[in-house]
């Protein structure tokens, strides 16, 4: 392709603009085969070749002239000529003549390139300039999160910070793991200057929030250290410090939320906190008969760690219920069906006779 002058250009994702001749034809094939399919939209495959000859003979917009015709110098035929003499015209005439119609279709369609961009620029603006370094918002506009509401969730993502420029419109960004699959290189429109809130006086910059691509449900933040420890009915939960925050930023997880990496850091919590409340299929085997601590002594804040949230409750044990003394079971007397009725009340058990019934004699006269 090198040899021939042809040179491969990348587009970018959800940006259709950069092959924008390919789609134009594609969206005119789909409008001629909306009309004369069937119902069940089977049979567009038999009208696919009368469609493409339509396209290819019909005269277009920009060139003002068919494809087939810039292909092959002559318009196609409809008529059989079987009894008349045709001509083959040499190879020179014919080149000279497709030379002639290519120079005219590069200049109807650099006209009507010109005159569809200046149409075009009346409805938009220029692109920011944006530098390596800078961090700007990642419009939300083509990604899916495992939020429920996508009306609900956020229109923009981040600030990331742009690591390198691929063309003047397409930049890549530095993204989290958490949104590792997505594609880090996005089209100047998806993205938006950050202005950060410190510039404003009162305002503080807020940490950005957590983003989850796809089911991923694996958190970016990164664990500084476990400070207390909570247990909520059989669920156990643990309030986390998050490296890179503020204490305010701290949050109670759920042990069931937190990863496997975390185990040698909530062993060596319990060691350290032997009071509080500890999961039972968490094994603690301390190597000496004192608690270890992973940080020196000078490292370690003698304040005890935030207590729980008032509106947490203390746990109580669950209250035995009732004795129950009276064991006879009473069965009774009516029932009532799936309809409503209600049947006949059963009658009360007779009370046996003092006496045994009186036995016939067989054979012997009655008396």
């Amino acid at each position: 392709m090198e040899l021939q002058g042809d040179k491969t250009k990348l587009s970018t994702a959800y940006h259709p603009r950069t092959d924008g001749q390919t789609e134009r034809v594609n969206q005119t094939l789909e409008a001629y085969l909306r009309c004369y399919t069937s119902y069940q939209q089977d049979d567009w495959v038999d009208y696919l070749p009368l469609a493409e000859f339509a396209y290819n003979n019909h005269p277009s917009s920009s060139s003002q002239q068919s494809p087939f015709y810039a292909n092959y110098g002559f318009h196609p035929s409809f008529e059989p000529h079987l009894n008349s003499d045709t001509s083959v015209p040499s190879a020179e005439d014919l080149n000279a003549r497709i030379f002639i119609i290519h120079n005219e279709l590069c200049n109807e369609l650099v006209h009507a390139q010109e005159t569809a961009a200046v149409q075009f620029n009346r409805h938009t603006m220029p692109a920011p300039d944006f530098q390596v370094g800078d961090l700007v918002w990642l419009r939300r506009r083509h990604i899916k999160t495992t939020r429920p509401s996508d009306k609900l969730d956020f229109r923009k993502l981040g600030p990331y910070r742009i690591v390198s420029s691929h063309g003047p419109v397409s930049f890549e960004l530095e993204l989290p793991p958490s949104m590792s699959r997505l594609h880090p290189v996005f089209h100047v429109s998806l993205l938006e200057r950050y202005v950060s809130p410190s510039t404003i006086p009162g305002r503080v910059d807020a940490p950005p929030q957590p983003v989850f691509i796809d089911g991923d449900s694996e958190p970016w933040r990164e664990v500084d250290k476990i400070l207390d420890c909570q247990r909520v009915g059989r669920r156990f939960d643990y309030l986390v410090s998050w490296k890179g925050f503020t204490p305010d930023e701290n949050s109670w997880v759920s042990l069931s939320d937190m990863s496997s990496g975390l185990n040698e850091a909530i062993e060596s919590f319990h060691r350290r906190h032997r009071r509080l409340p500890c999961p039972t299929q968490l094994e603690l085997k301390p190597a000496h008969p004192r608690p270890v601590l992973d940080n020196p002594p000078h490292i370690v804040d003698p304040v005890r760690p935030p207590s729980p949230p008032a509106f947490v409750g203390p746990v109580r044990a669950p209250t035995p219920p009732p004795a129950c003394n009276d064991l006879y079971y009473t069965p009774p007397n009516q029932t009532t069906t799936r309809s409503g009725c209600v049947s006949r009340p059963r009658p009360a058990p007779r009370d046996p006779p003092s006496h045994p019934p009186r036995r016939r004699q067989l054979g012997g006269p009655r008396t």
